[in-house]
């Protein structure tokens, strides 16, 4: 069991944490949040779940100890067994003032591959990472990385992987691609940043991506 989450949430601006665990068979999943000094802040009611990916949307105390490091403690338990793992967070009480992405590091841009885009290529302030619509997840939160923006063809890939990573990631910039109005509809609805209509150029993605994330 792999727990996917964002690196951090302000609470000024969302008032949960959505946590994605993938499960091989139905579990009870219990979690709860620790606070900066170790000690429990709140236990989340349990989830019965079947087997395959849930995302948790776990509603966070109207008042917090304080910003910080947190931990958010998942185990699930199925068949006897119980498996537990652990998902860092910072919470924020105040809207966040720091960039996302430190000073002196590239901003991280996931490319989920398509025959249109099997790669980008963005000036020196970034690093493109091109996965499989399987790895979008983990490869968003991976925690040495500063991951700013998907972009994503809903010709290949389905909008329920938007909705997910908008859950998921509330600070992120999804860039999606479609020759279809009503799926850039759908998209826009699913928390898409930006649609681009197809047929498009490679060029003209990237040109967008880095206006998107630089302004």
């Amino acid at each position: 069991m792999k727990v996917v989450n964002a690196k951090r949430i302000s609470l000024a601006l969302r008032k949960y944490v959505a946590v994605r665990v993938p499960v091989s068979a139905a579990s009870r999943l219990t979690s709860w949040l620790v606070g900066p000094t170790g000690k429990s802040v709140v236990t989340w009611k349990p989830k019965t779940v079947k087997a395959g990916t849930t995302i948790l949307r776990l509603t966070l105390p109207a008042t917090l100890p304080r910003s910080g490091d947190y931990r958010i403690q998942v185990r699930a338990t199925s068949r006897g067994q119980t498996v537990g793992r652990t998902a860092k967070v910072q919470l924020l009480l105040t809207p966040p003032t720091a960039p996302f992405t430190p000073s002196g590091k590239k901003v991280g841009i996931v490319l989920v591959k398509s025959d249109l885009i099997p790669n980008l290529k963005l000036d020196s302030r970034f690093t493109v990472s091109p996965v499989t619509s399987g790895q979008v997840f983990d490869a968003t939160a991976l925690r040495t990385a500063f991951v700013e923006g998907v972009v994503i063809d809903l010709d290949r890939e389905s909008i329920s992987v938007i909705a997910g990573l908008r859950q998921v990631f509330p600070e992120l910039r999804i860039v999606a691609l479609s020759s279809s109005a009503t799926k850039a509809a759908y998209a826009r609805r699913a928390g898409a940043s930006i649609v681009i209509t197809k047929p498009t150029s490679a060029g003209l993605v990237q040109a967008l991506v880095q206006q998107l994330i630089w302004g």
